[in-house]
C-alpha cells in the first residue's frame, strides 16, 4: 500500500523495468506486476478478483454480448461483496481491493452491454483492473479514462508531476495528519465521559476527525496518483478541496469524486429513470455508498444523513426557483452555506467514529443527540 516503505521499494525496479521495455511490453508487464504484487499481499483476493475478471472478460468478448448472462455474473459479484461485508462482525474480512474492483467491473459489465465501451486487450484490461498503486483504495479509475493513457517515451514532465504529488501525499499524511492527531481525546475516553463534554467542545473534536479523515484518504489518493503518473498514466482526480463546498451536494461533487461519480451512473441516473423521483433516487444512491463502507448501523445512519443533507439542498434549490430567486449565488450568502454545509459535515461524523465498535450504533446517537442537546 502506498502508505507503507515496502511499496516504494518495489516501485523502484518495477519503474526501471517498465520504461526498459519496448512499447508493446510495457501494459502487459504493468498487468504482470499489479497481479503480483496484490498476490504476494493477498494469496486469495488476488485469485478470486482475477478469477471474476477474467471470466466477465470471456463473457463480454467477441460479438454481440449477452446482456441477461453479463448482468447476472455483476449482480452475482455485488451479492459476493455483500456477504463479505455483512460478516464482517464476525470476523470475517472483505478480501483485499474487493470493493473497489467490484465497483470497476460493474462498469465494465454494463458499458458493454450498452455497446459504449470497446473490448480492451486483455492486458490492458488486467492492469486497469489490478494498477497496484490504486488496488487496494482507489481511486476508481474507468477504463475508458485508463485506455486513453498509452505513453511511448518516458515524459519528464510527467515523473516531475507525479514525484510532486508523492511529495504532497506525503507531507498531508506524516505531517498535516500527525500534528491533527496530536493530543486528541481517545473516543473510548470521550464516551465515557460524555456528560461532561460542551456541545461545541464535541463539535470541535467531530470537526478535528472530519480533517483528518478528508487529509488521509486525500493522501493516499495523491500517493496512488502521484506513483500512477510516473509510469505515465493520468488516473481520475479523487478530491477537489471538500472542504470548500457550500452546499452537500456540492460536497459530493467534490469529495471521493470517483465513488460519487460511478454511483450516479449505475444508482441514481437508473433509479431517477425509475421512479422519476430525485429524492428516492437520493436516497437509493446514498444507501448503497453507505453499505459500501460498510454494512453497519451506522453506515446506514450516515448514508441517511447524507441523503437528507442532498435532499434538503435539492428543496432549497426548488424554492428559490420558484421564487425567482438566487440567493444561495449571491456573495453574502456564500459564507452562510458554507458554514451550515461544515456543521452538517462535521455532524456526520458521528456516525463514522464509531463504525467497528461494539455498540456503534447506539454511540452513534448518543454522540448526536449530545450535539443537539438532548
Amino acid at each position: 500500500m502506498p502508505q507503507e516503505l515496502w511499496f516504494w521499494a518495489a516501485l523502484v525496479p518495477v519503474f526501471g523495468v517498465y520504461w526498459g521495455l519496448p512499447p508493446t511490453w510495457r501494459r502487459a508487464f504493468l498487468a504482470l506486476a499489479s497481479v503480483g504484487w496484490v498476490a504476494w499481499l493477498a494469496p486469495s483476493a488476488a485469485a478470486l478478483v482475477l478469477l471474476a475478471g477474467l471470466t466477465l472478460y470471456g463473457a463480454t468478448a467477441g460479438g454481440r454480448v449477452q446482456g441477461r448472462l453479463v448482468g447476472v455474473f455483476a449482480a452475482a459479484l455485488v451479492v459476493l461483496l455483500l456477504g463479505f461485508k455483512l460478516r464482517v462482525a464476525s470476523g470475517v474480512l472483505v478480501p483485499l481491493g474487493l470493493s473497489y474492483a467490484t465497483f470497476k467491473l460493474v462498469h465494465f459489465a454494463v458499458e458493454r452491454v450498452r455497446g459504449t465501451l470497446a473490448q480492451p486487450d486483455v492486458a490492458t484490461f488486467v492492469a486497469w483492473l489490478f494498477l497496484f498503486p490504486t488496488f487496494t483504495a482507489g481511486p476508481i479509475e474507468r477504463l475508458d479514462h485508463f485506455v486513453q493513457s498509452r505513453p511511448v517515451d518516458l515524459e519528464r514532465a510527467a515523473v516531475v508531476e507525479g514525484g510532486s504529488r508523492i511529495v504532497h501525499g506525503v507531507i498531508k499524511r506524516f505531517v498535516f495528519v500527525e500534528i491533527l492527531s496530536l493530543g486528541r481525546t481517545p473516543l473510548a475516553a470521550l464516551l465515557a465521559d460524555l456528560d461532561a463534554w460542551s456541545a461545541p467542545r464535541l463539535l470541535a473534536w467531530l470537526f478535528g476527525a472530519f480533517l483528518i479523515g478528508w487529509m488521509d484518504f486525500s493522501a493516499y489518493s495523491d500517493l496512488a496518483i502521484g506513483a500512477s503518473r510516473l509510469f505515465g498514466l493520468r488516473v481520475a482526480e479523487n478530491f477537489d478541496w471538500p472542504i470548500l463546498a457550500s452546499s452537500v451536494g456540492d460536497y459530493w461533487k467534490r469529495n471521493h469524486r470517483t465513488l460519487s461519480a460511478w454511483c450516479q451512473a449505475y444508482v441514481y441516473l437508473p433509479t431517477l429513470g425509475a421512479t422519476r423521483n430525485p429524492f428516492v433516487a437520493t436516497f437509493a444512491t446514498f444507501f448503497v455508498m453507505g453499505m459500501w463502507h460498510g454494512c453497519s448501523w451506522p453506515w446506514l445512519g450516515w448514508g441517511l444523513w447524507h441523503a437528507t443533507g442532498v435532499s434538503v439542498a435539492l428543496v432549497w434549490a426548488r424554492f428559490q426557483r420558484r421564487r425567482r430567486r438566487r440567493w444561495s449565488q449571491a456573495r453574502w450568502f456564500q459564507p452562510i452555506g458554507h458554514e451550515l454545509t461544515l456543521g452538517w459535515l462535521t455532524a456526520s461524523q458521528c456516525f463514522v467514529v464509531v463504525s467497528g465498535s461494539a455498540n456503534a450504533g447506539r454511540d452513534a446517537l448518543r454522540l448526536l443527540g449530545h450535539l443537539v442537546g438532548l
